[in-house]
């Protein structure tokens, strides 16, 4: 019987615990009152503070940091979203913004490119860039132009592209800031551009001028 009532009085404290933890919990002190927003927020600030507003006024607890970061992730123009809870009311919210990887234009505008091929701001929303400049007809266009630049990244011969284009099935030109056209396409190895950019630079370093340079055959053409 002891026992019995031994259980009882745990469940009652335990209970009453439980209780007293709740009311404790929902005291209006542990309601949302601030969220701090940082980051450089060029392009989502109004639909961040938005969305961060509606957790003004909601227990502390019951704001899901993951729930929060997916919808705020979910605007293609957010690389990364990072929620906070500082207790006793305030919530801190990171924002990290895409960075233009290239520019697209497509008719009359010109858009900013993530280094994945998304589009995702006019450029005028955003800090203008050196970044090369992808001309297109249509977006699709966009993955066959950036399997070249991926095989030149990181190459001398990257920071001189002005603009590409696919000229036709067979060949896709980028074009240097000094005018000069090179002519390729996606059959083209990667090596095949150290040849070229050592040979740009020798043509370039005895003052030639060049028109273009054809590396789509086994032999280069210059003209």
């Amino acid at each position: 019987m002891k026992v019995f009532f031994k259980i009882i009085l745990l469940f009652l404290f335990a209970a009453a615990f439980f209780y007293m933890d709740q009311i404790f919990l929902q005291r209006d002190i542990f309601r949302v009152e601030k969220v701090w927003i940082f980051g450089d927020l060029n392009l989502t600030q109004r639909e961040v503070k938005k969305q961060m507003g509606t957790v003004i006024g909601e227990y502390i607890w019951d704001v899901d940091p993951k729930a929060v970061e997916e919808i705020l992730e979910e605007d293609i123009r957010i690389e990364n979203a990072k929620i906070k809870k500082i207790l006793p009311d305030e919530i801190r919210v990171e924002i990290i913004e895409k960075d233009p990887s290239y520019y697209a234009q497509y008719r009359d505008r010109v858009y900013t490119v993530d280094e994945s091929g998304k589009i995702f701001a006019y450029l005028e929303e955003t800090p203008v860039r050196d970044l090369p400049l992808l001309l297109i007809k249509k977006e699709e266009q966009i993955p066959e132009l950036l399997k070249i630049l991926k095989k030149i990244k990181g190459k001398k011969i990257e920071k001189l592209i002005s603009q590409i284009y696919i000229y036709n099935k067979w060949c896709i030109n980028f074009v240097l800031f000094d005018g000069t056209i090179v002519k390729t396409d996606n059959s083209v190895e990667e090596k095949k551009y150290d040849v070229a950019e050592r040979l740009y630079s020798e043509l370039k370093l005895n003052q030639n001028d060049l028109e273009y340079m054809d590396i789509r055959f086994s032999d280069y053409v210059v003209k």
